[in-house]
């Protein structure tokens, strides 16, 4: 952790009908920041009201207003509203600076606050088309993101680190889709931490994210609510630049905190939506048995960099240093690895660090660990020391996580739905197609049909599938157990079922793979 710090952003802008440029941050001002921890954007006052400043045409008897953003240099804008309702039938467009649709939003966005954010976008200018009923729609744009960075190069993180799916990582492929990237709003600026999503004794799917108090400390709710989770943020080979965006959620609420100072720096979080099956995620689990590993990794996206893996192969010592709490840090020194010497940089705070059974038991809060001294430690906050010690249930992370008072020292992590904690296996997938082949030559290929859907999968040496039917809320609609034989098809009828579209999540051994269902009855 690298001290944060505070700054208030007012810059006038020029009005032109249809346009706004706003004049981008002082140089020294960019500067500073750019050596300041964490910080990703600065925010920019607007204090808008779009329909004031939009230029109103008529296209196909119906009203359209369009209003372009500009700011000279950004690499990357973002918007964040502070009164945003859409009426029904109505849209927002959101398009970047070569012409190309890159948000869309309708009523079914509209939040309680009416607080909604736009995510990054490349480029130094932005336009939003507004279509449908003015009259019952609020549109007011509270302050412009200003990012002199992209994510695709000047955010890279330093050359030692080591991709998550360098071999470094093949023992750690759950893990992993459970770590998530943050894009957090602090008065004045975006930050980056990370965080990971965690299980809890009920089994329930439900979204908790698990980072560090520091990455929030001066965040409001309705910062919170502006804030960005992502999703699979990472290279699909080693060492190759070739990441997507990654999928993103976004608004969320701070359950339990503890500070740095008189604690171990834990911060839980829950997500306003439910995370989509699509997004694989994986909902790790946790230790806090407060027993010193021998091993293990953490994974973190570097100054919002791709994931890295660091790992430790010497055992955890609590830390014992001046100034911190007592028994209530993880001490690690990273070691040199085939494809690299991991270690922490700022945006890895909040990041977990697993034993070597594959278990959180803390997160990051601050560290001395360079390129240049791979060799110095970092340090983690125990989950175990926040977890019940506090009689206030916002500091403390027992009431979350074991709602059933269960009184379990560690449970394992799953991947949806949540209460079968027997999965082991996942694939990240870069490429979209409905068959893969997996080393143990399983071929998994969904056919339509006109009864319902056939699931077809040619394998000879596992002894069982599964496979649920989960709409986009997450709900299990069709759920079936079938004893394998050199073929076995799983009838999924559909006659019963809701138009729209579903995700096939199939079980075979130790695999899991999710397909994207469209039923049309």
């Amino acid at each position: 952790m690298k001290r944060p710090f505070s700054i208030l952003l007012i810059f006038f802008c020029s009005i032109g009908y249809g346009q706004l440029i706003f004049q981008k941050p002082d140089s020294n001002l960019i500067a500073r920041s750019n050596s300041q921890v964490q910080v990703a954007s600065l925010l920019i006052d607007a204090d808008i009201d779009f329909f004031e400043k939009a230029l109103k045409q008529s296209i196909n008897s119906k009203e359209v207003y369009e209003l372009e953003i500009k700011i000279q240099d950004a690499k990357l804008l973002n918007i964040y509203f502070d009164n945003f309702k859409l009426s029904k039938a109505s849209s927002l467009e959101v398009y970047n600076e070569t012409g190309d649709l890159k948000v869309k939003v309708n009523s079914d966005n509209n939040r309680e606050g009416e607080l909604y954010a736009i995510p990054p976008i490349k480029g130094s200018s932005i336009k939003l088309i507004f279509k449908g009923n003015r009259s019952n729609s609020k549109i007011f744009i509270g302050e412009i993101g200003y990012f002199w960075k992209s994510f695709d190069d000047a955010y890279s993180s330093e050359p030692c680190e080591v991709d998550v799916n360098c071999s470094e990582g093949d023992e750690w492929k759950n893990q992993k889709n459970g770590v998530v990237r943050l894009l957090l709003k602090k008065n004045s600026s975006g930050v980056y931490c990370s965080g990971t999503i965690l299980n809890n004794t009920s089994r329930d799917c439900r979204p908790y994210i698990l980072s560090a108090e520091h990455c929030v400390n001066d965040a409001t709710s309705g910062n919170l609510k502006q804030s960005f989770a992502y999703f699979n943020y990472e290279n699909c080979n080693c060492g190759i630049d070739n990441a997507a965006s990654g999928n993103f959620i976004l608004g969320m609420t701070k359950r339990a905190s503890t500070k740095f100072n008189n604690s171990s720096d834990i911060l839980l979080l829950e997500l306003d939506e439910e995370i989509p099956v699509e997004f694989n995620p994986y909902f790790n689990g946790w230790d806090i048995s407060n027993i010193a590993s021998p091993s293990g990794v953490s994974i973190h996206h570097p100054k919002g960099d791709v994931k890295k893996i660091s790992t430790y192969t010497s055992t955890l010592k609590t830390a014992d240093e001046f100034g911190l709490t007592e028994d209530a840090f993880w001490k690690v020194t990273w070691a040199e690895t085939t494809n690299g010497h991991g270690v922490t940089e700022s945006g890895s705070s909040g990041s977990p660090i697993f034993n070597h059974e594959k278990l959180v038991v803390g997160v990051l809060s601050y560290g001395d660990s360079y390129c240049i001294k791979p060799e110095d430690p970092d340090y983690y906050g125990k989950v175990s020391y926040s977890w019940n010690n506090q009689p206030d249930s916002s500091k403390r992370l027992d009431v979350w996580l074991d709602p059933l008072q269960t009184f379990e020292e560690s449970i394992t992590g799953s991947y949806f739905p949540c209460e079968n904690n027997n999965q082991v296996g996942s694939y990240f997938l870069c490429e979209d197609t409905s068959s893969y082949i997996y080393q143990d030559s399983i071929v998994i290929k969904l056919n339509p049909t006109s009864d319902g859907i056939n699931v077809y999968i040619e394998q000879t040496i596992l002894n069982s599938v599964e496979l649920f039917l989960v709409d986009v809320s997450g709900k299990i609609i069709f759920s079936r157990n079938e004893p394998s034989s050199n073929l076995t098809i799983i009838e999924v009828p559909t006659n019963n079922i809701r138009n729209g579209l579903y995700f096939a999540v199939l079980h075979a051994g130790n695999k899991k793979q999710i397909f994207k269902v469209v039923v049309v009855n």
